[in-house]
């Protein structure tokens, strides 16, 4: 109730004209303040008598009541102003307790109310946290140093000012150099203020503002900012600025020993609730099947150490600050230690990390995902293994699935992805098949891959997601590829009744494709249409587009028209000129259409069963968005591997399950919460009990280091290769197989390490050549995770 009264004054001393605002008959904070014994019930059932005895109007019903409730040898005094009855109050010693909780919510507010002067300040606060709110960051660091002598600035407003900035400056790539310069300046400001004691600390936005100078590239200032915060009291610093720091100086290129020791002061400065044991690799929980409550876990600390593993090669140790992560808090992992991984480690890893994430309940960044179904499009050849392509087809669908299972939301992007892997596996038609007109083996697969593909534009014009111009231009191109008319007329017939205006894209499309086909009349359609886009925009047509012309006139046998349309450009140097016609002049015959090398395409078995899968897949997709819920992953498992195995069609060893549980559970605790009465198990959104998920979660762990320590491998032989040539190794994306490697080496390469991990299954049996003991797999997941068989652990014999 002082409370209520303190804001009620707060409305009235700052504007006046809003106090009907707050009504005198809700709150009742004038009665409380003046006959402190009547309650809000009392008051109000008292009010409403007089009310309804007759009395006309607000004030007298207020004086009815203050008269009922006052003895009678007391004379009536008139009531004080709201202003007065605070200060009286405020100056009595039995209203501390008053004082104290309007001092505590609202910084030095009984002076601004004794001194009008001070009112402005305090408008000018009211307008900076409206600011905050709004994100408005220009009027934010206009205001907030005017009010650096009122002290009025709390230190949750220092954390939202520096919250702000470091929103902003995480744009830092998309800002021109002046624009770096100020959100620099802005930083040293606030730092300097908080040396100064004008602006109170928050340990949230100490360490945000050494992300700020990691987000800048200013390195240097950023370390010289964290010796200064280092030496600070706990107001200041706790172990996620450590590991904020361990980031910074990754950034800048620290050796990861010293990253190392850093990470090691910090779980011994704050030790929290057992915090140096409960981030090693092989704590053990007290109850595996509900939630850890541990304050002092700083999520970010793991994600600043893991962030310096990866970056500086050592799996081994990532991969178990991540299993640490997963085993302490299965359900609320920070998204970005997980996008890691899927951005920095080789695709097989980074695609299983993401179904963990989904599996768990955990959303990446949607940045991320588009990231990973780009690199698993890129990694699909229109020439290459079919097998691979439908594979990476699955992979995609099942990522979406997942992603959307977990609670994400489709997009645009990923529709032009998957449409652009599902394209690749379309058939191709040869000139013989052209003329002959016939139906092919190969014309069929290609109307079933198409009914396919129409299934899934429909899952995405059910969330209101149409195709585009990519979309579009993808089918353009991937039809003049494969020598099909009919899906360079869809494209084209699709995009009219878009009603989208033609960009250089589409054009450009339909320069490609009217060069596959031969057709003339396309290739002028699609210039004509090129120019006008380019007549729209300040840039002029350049150099490559007019040897995408060249190429495809030369095609179609019409030179002529290329060289009637270099007559009517000005704009194009002589130089330039004389280029394209010497191009022109170049002989060349049409491209063949293009065909796997390894397989021909036959609608047979294995790819009937093939398309049968996607098409599961893709209703599953359906049924999902039909129902708004989330994917129940414990009863429809969603496979964690690009490619699935013959393993993973069958039920977990129970043997595994039981070495699980001797390494990850106290034989002490287990009694006694055997005596003692179970409680509740919990579990996640996506249908598993923790204790479950904790055991997927460690198995998949397992996987992870065996996959990570064969692609190892592959590096190594990279880097020989290298050295035996005498060349450089090129720089290249990091989750992308070598140039002359091919996706089949990744998969069998990844198969051969989850078999490592796994007790033999009945798809071994009767395999003469696997001599894989009982107990091997179990020796390799302690030589991966580092560890010596515990005493009390006894190793599988049968």
């Amino acid at each position: 109730m002082e409370l209520k009264a303190a804001l009620r004054l707060l409305t009235e001393a700052v504007c006046p004209s809003a106090s009907f605002l707050l009504p005198l008959s809700r709150y009742g904070w004038r009665k409380e303040m003046l006959h402190g014994k009547r309650t809000s019930s009392s008051y109000t059932r008292q009010y409403q008598q007089a009310r309804s005895s007759g009395v006309q109007t607000h004030t007298q019903a207020q004086d009815a009541v203050n008269v009922v409730d006052r003895p009678a040898s007391r004379s009536r005094r008139p009531r004080p102003d709201a202003v007065e009855v605070m200060k009286q109050r405020a100056a009595r010693p039995r209203s501390r307790k008053v004082a104290n909780n309007v001092a505590s919510h609202f910084p030095n507010f009984v002076r601004v109310v004794h001194d009008p002067k001070r009112q402005n300040a305090f408008k000018q606060l009211l307008l900076l946290r409206s600011s905050l709110s709004s994100d408005d960051l220009e009027s934010v660091l206009r205001i907030y140093p005017q009010l650096l002598s009122d002290n009025l600035i709390s230190r949750s407003d220092t954390h939202e000012i520096v919250r702000l900035l470091h929103y902003f400056s995480r744009k830092a790539g998309r800002k021109t150099d002046d624009e770096i310069k100020q959100l620099l300046a802005h930083t040293q400001a606030i730092i300097q203020h908080l040396k100064t004691g004008a602006l109170p600390p928050h340990r949230a936005a100490c360490m945000q503002l050494i992300s700020i100078f990691k987000d800048l590239r200013a390195y240097n200032l950023g370390v010289s900012y964290w010796k200064w915060l280092a030496q600070k009291n706990d107001d200041f610093i706790n172990a996620a600025s450590y590991g904020a720091a361990i980031e910074l100086l990754n950034c800048k290129g620290e050796p990861l020993e010293n990253l190392e020791d850093l990470y090691s002061l910090a779980l011994k400065q704050f030790p929290g609730t057992f915090s140096e044991y409960h981030l090693s690799p092989g704590a053990i929980i007290s109850d595996r099947a509900r939630p850890v409550i541990a304050k002092g876990n700083s999520m970010t600390l793991i994600q600043g150490i893991t962030t310096a593993r990866v970056d500086h090669g050592d799996w081994r140790n990532a991969y178990l600050a991540l299993d640490t992560a997963l085993r302490l808090y299965p359900t609320q992992v920070p998204p970005r230690i997980l996008d890691i991984f899927i951005h920095k480690r080789p695709l097989p890893e980074g695609y299983k990390v993401f179904q963990i994430a989904c599996r768990s309940g955990i959303l990446v960044n949607a940045r991320t995902f588009h990231s990973m179904l780009d690199a698993l499009a890129a990694t699909q050849s229109i020439d290459g293994d079919i097998w691979i392509n439908f594979s990476l087809t699955k992979a995609i669908l099942n990522a979406m699935l997942a992603f959307r299972g977990a609670g994400g939301q489709f997009d645009i992007i990923q529709l032009n992805i998957i449409m652009k892997s599902m394209l690749v596996l379309l058939p191709s038609r040869t000139t013989e098949q052209r003329n002959d007109g016939a139906t092919s083996a190969d014309d069929r697969l290609y109307g079933t891959i198409t009914e396919v593909i129409h299934s899934v534009i429909k899952v995405f014009v059910q969330q209101g997601i149409i195709p585009d111009v990519a979309t579009w231009s993808n089918v353009i191109i991937r039809g003049g590829q494969l020598k099909r008319e009919a899906l360079v007329d869809l494209g084209l017939k699709s995009f009219v009744s878009s009603g989208t205006t033609a960009n250089r894209n589409i054009s450009s499309a339909m320069l490609f494709a009217g060069g596959e086909l031969g057709d003339a009349e396309l290739i002028k359609r699609g210039w004509s249409l090129l120019k006008q886009a380019a007549s729209l925009t300040p840039f002029p047509l350049t150099h490559r587009h007019w040897v995408g012309l060249v190429t495809a006139a030369r095609n179609a046998h019409i030179k002529d028209y290329v060289v009637t349309e270099l007559s009517q450009d000005s704009q194009l140097g002589i130089t330039k000129v004389d280029t394209i016609k010497r191009l022109l002049s170049e002989e060349t015959s049409p491209s063949q259409a293009i065909r796997p090398h390894t397989e021909v395409f036959v609608l047979d078995n294995r790819i009937t069963e093939q398309i049968g899968q996607i098409s599961h897949i893709v209703r599953r997709v359906f049924e999902l968005i039909s129902s708004s819920k989330r994917h129940n992953f414990f009863q429809h498992p969603v496979p964690t591997s690009i490619w699935p195995s013959s393993a993973d069609t069958f039920l977990p060893d129970p043997s595994s399950r039981d070495f699980y549980d001797q390494l990850t559970t106290d034989p002490q605790t287990v009694e006694a919460q055997t005596a003692s009465e179970q409680t509740i198990a919990a579990s996640s959104t996506t249908g598993y009990a923790l204790d479950e998920l904790r055991f997927q979660n460690w198995q998949s762990i397992n996987e992870l280091l065996a996959t990570a320590e064969a692609n190892e491998k592959l590096r190594h032989q990279e880097v020989s290769r290298a050295i035996e040539a005498d060349k450089p190794l090129r720089q290249r994306d990091a989750r992308l197989l070598p140039p002359d490697m091919n996706a089949a080496l990744w998969r069998q390469v990844e198969s051969t390490a989850i078999q490592r991990v796994r007790p033999a299954g009945p798809h071994e049996a009767g395999n003469t050549q696997n001599h894989k003991t009982p107990t091997d797999w179990q020796n390799e997941v302690l030589m991966l995770r580092g560890m010596d068989p515990p005493a009390d652990v006894r190793l599988s014999t049968h």
